[in-house]
């Protein structure tokens, strides 16, 4: 693990007790490492901002990203009455970028200077989000808006579905993620120990039949399934208009209604536009339905071998089967995979946790999460318009 300053030099290796790095398909990864208190090791922790971390396993970069957090403790545990001197940071991988960016109706525009409603853009999926992000975050965005050394891994062949994309000022990750589930592509962002962060999108591989894991094939550890019930089974859209004269769509998952009884909820989208049939309006409820239907997770352990490794023979986003117990068998997609590594002897122990299904799609299983979640979507509908 190599911490970088803010200025591009590497300051070093940085030794840990403990190591934890969650990357997502096509979202923000996370990372957390626990060291010991060192003047070298604590080179970050006075002034955060700037500096960057990049984990590297082998040759192959893990994770890279900025620190965001760093939390000194000194003194005595309660528990033991042992001296305490312990350093702990935690941060992102470099998809934050994509977050930290809106999607602008004119891009290449002062935002005093937004002529238009929309910037809408059409055609292959790896061309339409490389346009948007480079429009708002590379190399054609205002000045101060472009992410240094932010560019496009060039494709021989535009990949994925052809798609919409409608954007006006929400987050430039959230217009990226909408549009690589209709088009069918996976996004990431590839970098390292020096300054060039690479977009790349690129096509999920389906392994249902090489990529099969189960407790009786001897390939897992261990394995955790879960199902829940939905949130909604029919969503009511609501888009522009007040009161009688408003525009309203249902649109509803007729399985989960028939298997679980209906279910309803309200999406409140009336910065929609009412120029297209409603078209806009049923696809921002049908992803809600989406994000709110019943959910099927499988948390797994796998056993690397020979003939399957995770990230030589399968990554995020891979379509793959998992056997779970007496005929429960789910074929999803790898959506998160976290890595721990932990150094309390002298023998560091590596972990890795895969989980596939619907975890990582924007479902809060928490309460608070969910109320919040969906505050925060409805005020940001209501102050884009």
């Amino acid at each position: 693990m190599w911490l970088i300053r803010p200025n591009g030099t590497i300051a070093g290796t940085l030794p840990y007790t403990r190591l934890s790095a969650v990357e997502r398909y096509v979202d923000v990864g996370t990372w957390l490492v626990d060291c010991p208190l060192t003047t070298r090791t604590a080179a970050a922790a006075t002034s955060v901002g700037g500096w960057r971390v990049a984990i590297m396993d082998g040759t192959r970069t893990l994770m890279a990203g900025p620190v965001e957090h760093a939390e000194i403790e000194l003194g005595r545990d309660e528990t033991s009455g042992r001296k305490v001197a312990k350093l702990r940071y935690s941060g992102v991988d470099d998809m934050v970028w994509l977050a930290a960016r809106q999607a602008w109706p004119v891009p290449a525009n002062a935002v005093t200077a937004q002529t238009v409603g929309y910037d809408v853009r059409t055609g292959v999926a790896s061309t339409v989000i490389g346009d948007y992000v480079i429009a708002n975050a590379g190399v054609s965005a205002q000045v101060e808006r472009r992410v240094p050394g932010l560019i496009l891994d060039p494709l021989a062949v535009p990949v994925g579905e052809d798609v919409y994309g409608r954007a006006r000022f929400q987050p430039l990750l959230e217009l990226v993620q909408d549009i690589s589930v209709a088009g069918g592509v996976g996004v990431r962002v590839l970098s390292g120990m020096g300054a060039e962060k690479r977009l790349q999108v690129y096509t999920p591989r389906d392994l249902r039949g090489p990529a099969r894991f189960g407790l009786m094939l001897r390939n897992l550890r261990r394995v955790r399934w879960s199902t829940t019930a939905p949130q909604a089974t029919t969503i009511i859209g609501g888009g522009r208009g007040e009161e009688e004269a408003r525009d309203f769509i249902a649109v509803t998952n007729a399985g989960e209604e028939t298997a679980w009884g209906r279910r309803e909820g309200f999406y409140d989208y009336r910065s929609a536009s009412d120029a297209d049939g409603n078209a806009e309006l049923t696809s921002g409820a049908s992803k809600r339905l989406a994000e709110t239907g019943a959910t099927r997770q499988v948390e797994l352990a796998p056993v690397d071998s020979s003939r399957m490794q995770y990230g030589r023979d399968y990554g995020l986003g891979d379509r793959v089967t998992v056997d779970v117990y007496a005929g429960v068998t789910l074929d999803s997609i790898i959506r998160e995979v976290e890595t721990t590594v932990e150094r309390a002897d002298s023998k560091p122990t590596r972990t890795v946790v895969t989980r596939v299904g619907d975890i990582g799609t924007g479902r809060d299983k928490s309460s608070a999460g969910r109320v919040i979640k969906n505050a925060t979507l409805r005020m940001s509908n209501l102050e884009r318009r």
